[in-house]
């Protein structure tokens, strides 16, 4: 049964859906993973900030969640700082490639 349309219109089965998305996966450079998850790890710092503000309001009865949310905002930005730090070294490795190279690969 085909469920899936290609960006041609054509109809993909299950298999070959998954088959596209595999080889998609492989083809991922580095750069782009690292890019993704300074995104997501963002999303993940602002979620934890609200959750610590509204655990203030409610302090009384939420000091446990407060502890718990305030110890994943500090490995939350640990993990943004390292994320940082490779992209700036993929950054500077890719200033040796030439800009013709960088448009081909």
């Amino acid at each position: 049964m085909k469920f899936w349309t290609d960006k041609e219109g054509n109809k993909l089965s299950g298999k070959e859906f998954l088959t596209r998305w595999k080889s998609g996966l492989r083809s991922i450079t580095p750069m782009q993973q690292v890019k993704s998850q300074i995104w997501s790890i963002r999303i993940v710092i602002i979620g934890l900030l609200c959750g610590i503000v509204i655990c203030l309001l409610g302090l009384e009865n939420l000091w446990w969640l407060c502890i718990i949310l305030v110890g994943g905002l500090f490995n939350s930005v640990i993990q943004y700082l390292g994320l940082w730090q490779k992209k700036k070294l993929y950054e500077d490795y890719q200033v040796d490639i030439p800009e013709d190279e960088r448009r081909n690969n």
